[in-house]
This record gives C-alpha cells, sequence and structure tokens, in this order.
C-alpha cells in the first residue's frame, strides 16, 4: 500500500520551477564582458541546480561543500527479498569552528562517499574497512571551477587517514558539464591510495537532470582497482519532494576484469510535517556474483529512511 502511495505521489506531481540560490562570488558585471557574463550565468544557475538536488538528496558530495554547519541523523530498515532485515542508525555533519578559523570544520561521517543518495548502494570492502569516523577538514582553496580541501580524522578501528581533496569542473557547453574528484590520502592498514570521481552530467530542464557517475579506488593493498559506475535520472518535482532513478554496476579489474553486481533503483525522498524531516522510500534489484558458482544471482530489497536535519536553514 506503501509503495502504491509513494510511485502515485512521484508520478502525477507537477514539476515546479526552483527557486536558485543567488550567486555570491560574482565579478562586478561592469567588469565582464557580454560572453563571460552569459557563460558564468549559465555555468553557474546549472552548478546551483546540481548542488539544490544533491542538497536535498543529502548527497555527501554536496554535504562537503557546504558552508554552513549541519548535522544529519538517519534511521534506516532495510527489508530483502530473503526475508532478512537489517536496521542500522547512522549519523554525519560538519560544524564550523569561527573562532579558530572560518576554513575550518569538525566533520563526523558515517561511511566513504556514495554515487547516488542512496544508501543501498550495496557496500564494498573499503567502504566497511571505512565505515564511520571524525576529523578535521581545512578549505585550502576554492572557487567557481576547483577546490581543495585537506582532512585529518580518525576511523573507526583506532585507523588514521590524512589526505588531499582536489575537485574540479568544466562546463561542456551550456547544459552539461565534467567535474573531476581527486583524493589522495594515507591510511593504517591500506597505506597510501587514491579515490577519483567523475561526474558527466546533462541539464535536461530547470528541474530535471541526467548524471553518469564513475568511481575509481586503488590503495597499496589492492591487486586491482574496484570501480562502480551509475548512470542516474534526477527529477525535482516541488521544493519538498524528488525523485531518482538509477542504474549501477561495480566490479574489480583484476585477478579478471569481473563485474561483481549491478542492477537498478529507485529513490524517493519527500520532506515531511517539518522542513527538518525527511522521508526516503527506495526499492532496488540486485544481480550479485556468487564466489561459490560465480553467477550472478538476484535479490529484490526496499529501504525507508528517517531523517532529521539540523542546520541554520532548517530552523522553525
Amino acid at each position: 500500500m506503501l509503495l502504491a502511495l509513494l510511485v502515485a505521489l512521484a508520478s502525477t506531481a507537477l514539476a515546479e520551477d526552483i527557486a536558485l540560490p543567488p550567486c555570491e562570488d560574482c565579478e562586478p558585471l561592469a567588469e565582464r564582458s557580454f560572453v563571460d557574463v552569459s557563460h558564468s550565468y549559465v555555468s553557474e544557475r546549472f552548478d546551483s541546480l546540481a548542488r539544490w538536488i544533491d542538497g536535498f538528496f543529502g548527497e555527501r558530495r554536496a554535504d562537503t561543500e557546504a558552508a554552513n554547519s549541519f548535522v544529519r541523523f538517519r534511521a534506516e530498515q532495510q527489508m530483502a527479498e530473503s526475508g532478512a532485515a537489517n536496521a542500522r542508525f547512522r549519523v554525519r555533519g560538519k560544524i564550523s569552528l569561527p573562532l579558530l578559523n572560518e576554513k575550518l570544520k569538525l566533520v563526523f561521517f558515517d561511511e566513504e562517499d556514495a554515487l547516488i543518495a542512496g544508501e543501498s548502494l550495496e557496500e564494498t570492502e573499503t567502504e566497511r574497512e571505512n565505515e564511520g569516523g571524525v576529523g578535521l577538514q581545512y578549505n585550502v582553496a576554492d572557487g567557481s571551477e576547483f577546490r581543495v580541501d585537506y582532512r585529518v580524522g580518525l576511523r573507526s578501528g583506532d585507523q588514521v587517514r590524512t589526505g588531499v581533496r582536489l575537485r574540479y569542473l568544466l562546463a561542456l557547453g551550456e547544459r552539461s558539464q565534467m567535474r573531476l574528484t581527486e583524493e589522495l590520502y594515507w591510511q593504517d592498514t591500506r597505506g597510501f591510495g587514491s579515490k577519483t570521481v567523475l561526474d558527466i552530467e546533462r541539464l535536461l530542464n530547470s528541474n530535471q537532470l541526467l548524471r553518469w557517475s564513475n568511481r575509481f579506488d586503488f590503495s597499496e593493498n589492492t591487486v586491482g582497482v574496484p570501480w562502480a559506475s551509475v548512470l542516474s535520472f534526477r527529477h525535482a518535482f516541488k521544493a519538498d519532494h524528488a525523485v531518482a532513478y538509477y542504474l549501477r554496476a561495480a566490479g574489480d579489474t583484476r585477478p579478471a576484469y569481473r563485474t561483481m553486481n549491478y542492477g537498478p533503483g529507485m529513490l524517493y525522498r519527500i520532506n515531511i510535517w517539518k522542513k527538518w524531516l525527511f522521508f526516503e522510500f527506495e526499492p532496488t534489484y540486485r544481480w550479485t556474483r556468487e564466489p561459490e558458482t560465480f553467477k550472478h544471482e538476484g535479490v529484490a530489497s526496499v529501504f525507508f529512511r528517517l531523517e532529521v536535519m539540523f542546520s541554520e536553514k532548517h530552523r522553525y
């Protein structure tokens, strides 16, 4: 009954324009040519839409680049076709430390960055090793096309991790852009490593975004390069609810190039009752490669989540 209700909401809601935040770091118009102004306007509005959609879904990339303090408390219940059920509670946030430095943040997180808003993306061994932690993040440089952050923290299992994250944004015309994020780090038990995320985005209209995300992880103790790829279509119906449809695949390059799991999913997120309270519904179907038979076995699952958001813009 709940599935039918949520699908009906997602399919019948009327699309409305979203009020995007104004540009805060624009140069005076008198110092820029008409071509520069036009290009900057399109780039800024496009990036603002992508940030708004990511921010509404609670995506970690938007949280990493957020200027204001926030805390997310999330309760999750998973129900699988096999009858297995799993419940967990997660916390993620970032708190500004203006008395020390305006660019310094206290961050605490639940796991590695995901490629889509849904937490149901099957965790890899790398992500399980890095679940939970706290640290400090310092913004070294921040511009319209690039950003550099340095982070040092302590993860679960008393593992120290320190590294630098670089983000570069390249416009590919008026409605497309490419975002490259590179993280170079050192961590206990893993040594030196890198994580590369490449996003290619296409703005379809004022409230629809098509994104192809690819991630590659490498460390000293990995034989090959674990990878994951997600093609997602995101539609913000109104300022209080949105839906994402996605196809995901993940695998390894060695000892043999193998696709370990793949499948579709849908995430529906809605703001309920108060503007700081969110509900998520996410059905998925995943074909996973079994280590004994080397065959892909399919299993359906559904996730229910309730999130409480604390931030300046979510105050009553």
